[in-house]
């Protein structure tokens, strides 16, 4: 199942091989050009020099449907998505979001290093709001560790490689080794202790987050049993969140957070930054995606910043940015920032909202009569108020949840 392939080769006849640039316990990575749209991903192939063959495709085929379930239409920044799933010469391949900045690990253990827009104080969050996606949407990764988390170029961090990742209700998983961030109950032999589940993820994800915050790693029998606290190895944050931190790696799964989303609120609760919150519910795939004041949504362009909620759009006329969500206080409002608009329909029937710039543009190109009243550029939305980027037809429905 191992591919014999080299720089210049192409796959599907669509990738073209640039470089390695990974290679693991199940798959080699490549950096290829997608001839198809001229863009660069990263070309996973499964590779079985260290495993069965059955195991790396098992593990291949659940990365795949893993990632297509939860990044079918819509998905935060924070997770990296796929651009490509298919066979090639009876062989699997999945071609990924290029993502091309330093991982965590990269950054020394400061989230300091490099030029990015998170800092070390904003990085535990980043880190918690994608154990929170995951696990809102019934998702367990078991494999959150430095490496796995990635520097865009725009300095936004994103998830990768879901080959451990399984739905909740699949219930046990064991990993093949062990490292400083694999909670007890999922190291191999007879460490384990407990049953797989979302205080899995937890453990992990507080283990990251300290290494970030102070630069010192525990191997897993090196853990306290009462967990690791940041203020211990000097790191510079509010006690409260050392505090959350040190429950979170707590050998004990049951004295942990329950699950990414209580720990996300502790950790905010902690640092003082609790804000208002709601949610957009893709319900054609059953995808939930938290939304908070000044909530950017379009379709992620490479050299452009990645919108805070990405709708993969492979028809490519969706914006950039789509449209905006803030909290001005006392509500929600939605401000279109596209060229061609965005509709919603809290149950009166539709509403066209249409930028400046996109009305104009819609003017010189002729769609819009200039006899008619200009659209609005924003709305307030409601609970339930379905919102369709570009048109009610086009293949995008939206639903806003709001967390009162």
């Amino acid at each position: 199942m191992t591919w014999d392939l080299n720089q210049g080769d192409r796959v599907n006849g669509r990738f073209t091989l640039q470089s390695q640039i990974g290679k693991g316990g199940f798959a080699t990575v490549w950096k290829a050009r997608d001839e198809t749209t001229g863009s660069t991903v990263a070309l996973k192939l499964p590779d079985d020099s260290s495993h069965k063959r059955s195991v790396v495709r098992t593990r291949f085929e659940q990365e795949s449907r893993i990632l297509s379930e939860l990044t079918s239409s819509v998905t935060p920044s924070c997770i990296g998505h796929p651009i490509d799933s298919n066979t090639a010469r009876g062989r699997q391949y999945l071609a990924l979001e290029y993502i091309s900045g330093g991982d965590l690990s990269y950054q020394n253990g400061t989230g300091r290093g490099g030029s990015t827009t998170h800092s070390a104080s904003d990085l535990p969050f980043a880190i918690a709001q994608m154990v929170a996606f995951l696990h809102h949407n019934d998702i367990l990764h078991l494999d959150i560790k430095p490496k796995n988390i990635r520097y865009r170029e725009d300095g936004t961090v994103a998830l990768i490689d879901f080959n451990t990742s399984i739905r909740q209700e699949t219930g046990d998983s064991t990993l093949f080794y062990a490292d400083p961030y694999t909670p007890p109950e999922l190291a191999p032999t007879d460490l384990r202790d407990a049953a797989t589940g979302p205080w899995s993820d937890v453990y992990s994800a507080g283990k990251a987050i300290h290494y970030l915050l102070t630069g010192t790693t525990y191997d897993l029998d090196e853990t306290p049993s009462g967990g690791v606290q940041p203020h211990s190895d000097g790191a510079d944050c509010p006690q409260g969140v050392s505090s959350v931190i040190q429950d979170a790696t707590k050998r004990d799964p049951s004295a942990r957070p329950t699950d990414g989303c209580e720990f996300l609120e502790q950790l905010r609760t902690a640092a003082d930054r609790s804000m208002p919150t709601a949610h957009l519910v893709e319900s054609q795939h059953d995808i939930t995606v938290e939304v908070g004041p000044d909530t950017s949504v379009g379709r992620p362009l490479r050299h452009e910043p990645t919108p805070d909620i990405k709708l993969l759009d492979s028809q490519q006329h969706i914006s950039e940015q789509q449209f905006w969500i803030d909290w001005d206080g006392s509500r929600w409002v939605l401000y279109d920032t596209s060229l061609n608009g965005t509709y919603i329909n809290d149950g009166s029937g539709w509403t066209w909202i249409l930028s400046e710039d996109g009305y104009h543009q819609q003017l010189s190109a002729g769609r819009i009569d200039r006899t008619a009243a200009q659209p609005h550029e924003g709305a307030v939305l409601t609970g339930g108020t379905t919102i369709a980027p570009v048109d009610p037809g086009y293949g995008f429905q939206l639903v806003f949840a709001t967390d009162e």
